[in-house]
């Protein structure tokens, strides 16, 4: 397939600097944790890349286009240019092994995801994990939109033109398993019915229809993040099937780490929470600091001097009326 095709408009999905919590991106980067070694397919133009970065994650990149080449460069440790819709699209990256590997809104833009997908297992460390999100076509949205017999491709979304894959959770499980991984979670980004970039007639959503629809869990699905460990002759290879003990220590020793990415994950929310804190608290005292100095600049202004002048006055003389009717008084 030509290079061309594969140009910045194929990742469309940018993370902005500061996160929203319902994105897929931001439950990919608390996936991978923090100060791991990852290799990110697919960085575009390198926003989760810096994201990852800045949780002290060591990143090699694969990225077509050029431009995004030049962007993700500036935050990861390397980029790698391959077409990852080719077989052996990776093999550049033989021997060198990671903690992490992040296909993130990836493989709905593969022909033949499974090139990738039987390429990742000899290039986790043992442990080593891959998470992935992809759009789930089974939203409601789009089953009312063919209800209302329409198909229409949009700019970005579930119904991004530039995708050829479509999944839904029983689909990218199916994928997965059949391409040598065991699935450890499941996440899910939502959007509402109606809340998506998908148009349709709302007339076709009678209540009987919305409630049939309503009736899949999945319904309000956006996205799936999905964490999943590969199987077969990789994984074994992790363990010593002659010896109980070692298979206990390898099985704690995966418990330990899951614990401690956890562990991570909550001290970086916590610490992005204080961030936030610490910037409504300097916000606050901005505002305290202009607002008294605008009360100071009051208190100087002429205006405000005659003003005082005058109540002095006023005051000096209704106390001499006083006085003096007190006076005249019999």
């Amino acid at each position: 397939m030509a290079e061309e095709q594969y140009d910045a408009e194929i990742y469309r999905y940018k993370v902005p600097p500061t996160l929203a919590p319902e994105t897929s991106h931001v439950k990919v980067v608390d996936r991978v944790g923090s100060g791991k070694r990852v290799l990110e397919l697919g960085s575009a133009v390198g926003d989760m890349t810096r994201r990852l970065r800045a949780r002290g994650c060591d990143v090699v990149a694969v990225e077509i286009d050029a431009n995004g080449v030049a962007e993700t460069s500036r935050w990861a440790d390397r980029v790698v240019i391959a077409d990852l819709n080719l077989d052996g699209a990776l093999n550049t990256l033989e021997g060198h092994q990671f903690d992490v590997v992040v296909a993130a809104d990836v493989l709905e833009h593969l022909t033949k995801p499974e090139y990738v997908l039987t390429a990742i297992p000899r290039l986790l460390l043992p442990g080593g994990r891959l998470v992935v999100s992809v759009p789930n076509i089974a939203h409601g949205d789009v089953r009312l939109a063919l209800l209302d017999g329409a198909f229409s491709y949009t700019d970005t979304g579930l119904l991004d033109r530039t995708h050829v894959r479509f999944f839904t959770l029983a689909g990218v499980q199916t994928l997965l398993e059949a391409t040598g991984y065991t699935i450890m979670s499941v996440d899910r980004v939502t959007r509402d019915l109606g809340a998506t970039e998908v148009s349709y007639d709302r007339r076709v959503a009678t209540p009987e229809v919305l409630a049939i629809v309503n009736a899949d869990q999945e319904s309000r699905t956006y996205q799936f993040v999905i964490t999943a460990e590969p199987i077969g002759p990789t994984a074994g290879a992790r363990k010593t099937p002659s010896s109980g003990s070692n298979d206990l220590e390898s099985s704690l020793s995966q418990t330990i780490r899951r614990l401690q990415d956890r562990v991570m994950e909550l001290e970086t929310a916590a610490e992005e929470r204080r961030e936030v804190q610490i910037e409504k608290v300097a916000a606050a005292e901005a505002e305290r600091d202009r607002l008294r100095a605008v009360v100071d600049s009051i208190h100087r202004s002429r205006t405000w001097r005659v003003a005082t002048a005058l109540g002095s006055g006023w005051r000096r003389l209704c106390n001499i009326m006083f006085q003096t009717h007190r006076t005249k008084r019999p």
